[in-house]
């Protein structure tokens, strides 16, 4: 059986990434030692975001840490972007004979991932399927764009005073 790498792993699932709607996925083909495993864009009505997975082989206390430690270090000097650390089963590096056969693999095992925060470390991490990952993803930059509409609706609200002051004092 063979045994596969990484990068092929990481490449299967951006392919099924991008199988859902408002992902899109891509994963580092060939890269020096410190390329992104996988970078995904949000589509939708605010500015795209940037989430970077970094991503191991093996559900480990050691593994996720160093997905985690990986994935902090891409949001250095990227304001806007986000992070994900990504544990894959074991099972998947060993287990598969066909390129297809993996992808079927992958699209139902158990996969460990987390948001990774910019600051801090606590990390919280989650079990799931890459159905789960995929809703995670869609919906981590959440908070941020409820700022960004908070914001642009007090900026709207206070040109409208300042419009409505400066009609009075003519």
């Amino acid at each position: 059986m063979p045994n596969l790498r990484e990068e092929t792993l990481n490449t299967y699932l951006s392919l099924l990434l991008e199988e859902y709607d408002g992902i899109n996925a891509a994963a580092e083909i060939r890269g020096s030692a410190d390329a992104i495993d996988i970078t995904v864009t949000q589509e939708g009505p605010t500015p795209s975001v940037k989430i970077f997975l970094e991503a191991k082989i093996g559900d480990t206390k050691a593994k996720r840490r160093q997905a985690e430690v990986q994935a902090r270090s891409r949001l250095s000097g990227r304001p806007r972007a986000l992070a994900f650390a990504v544990c894959y089963a074991q099972h998947l590096r060993d287990g598969s004979v066909s390129s297809k056969a993996t992808q079927v693999a992958l699209a139902n095992s158990e996969i460990a991932f987390a948001p990774v925060p910019r600051f801090g470390s606590s990390t919280t991490w989650r079990v799931g399927t890459v159905d789960d990952l995929a809703s995670s993803l869609r919906h981590a930059d959440v908070p941020r764009r409820r700022v960004a509409e908070t914001i642009e609706h007090t900026v709207r609200e206070a040109a409208e005073i300042l419009e409505h002051r400066f009609s009075l004092s003519i």
